[in-house]
C-alpha cells in the first residue's frame, strides 16, 4: 500500500492530477514536453522498482504517510543564519525539519487547506486556481 501511495504521489505531483483521471495521451504529451532530449527508458519490472530505489535513498530520512498537513510554517533561523520548518498535522502533532516535501492532490492547494506561513507567493496560489482537472 506505501508503494502505492507514493506512485500516486509521484503522479500527482509531476502531472498535476489523479491517477484515476490520467491517460497514456496525457503522460506522452508530459513526457515529450521534458526539454532533457527524446530518449526514453523503460523501468524493468515496474514502478515499484523505482520508488524501491528512491525509498533505499531516504534510509535514516523521516518519511511520514497518512500524516494530514494543516500548517507548514518556514521559520528564519537566529543570528547563525540557520533556518527551520514546523510541519503541523490535522491532530496538532508538529514536526520540525531543516527542508520538507509535502505531496498533495491539487485540490488542497487550491482549497487553501494547508496553512503556509509566510504565505505561498500569489503567482503559484495563481497557478494552483487556474489548473483545470475536472474530466
Amino acid at each position: 500500500k506505501g508503494t502505492s501511495t507514493i506512485l500516486q504521489a509521484i503522479v500527482t505531483q509531476e502531472l498535476a492530477v489523479a491517477m484515476n483521471h490520467c491517460s497514456v495521451y496525457e503522460v506522452c504529451r508530459h513526457s515529450n514536453a521534458w526539454a532533457a532530449g527524446s530518449d526514453n527508458y523503460r523501468i524493468e519490472g515496474s514502478y515499484a522498482v523505482l520508488i524501491d530505489h528512491y525509498m533505499q535513498q531516504l534510509k535514516g530520512v523521516p518519511v511520514e504517510l497518512n500524516w494530514r498537513v494543516t500548517r507548514v510554517e518556514y521559520q528564519n533561523g537566529d543570528s547563525d543564519g540557520s533556518s527551520r520548518v514546523v510541519v503541523t498535522n490535522q491532530k496538532g502533532a508538529t514536526m520540525n525539519a531543516d527542508c520538507v516535501i509535502v505531496t498533495v492532490p491539487h485540490s488542497i492547494l487550491r482549497d487553501g487547506d494547508i496553512e503556509f506561513i509566510p504565505p505561498l507567493p500569489e503567482a503559484k496560489i495563481q497557478a494552483a486556481n487556474n489548473i483545470c482537472l475536472e474530466p
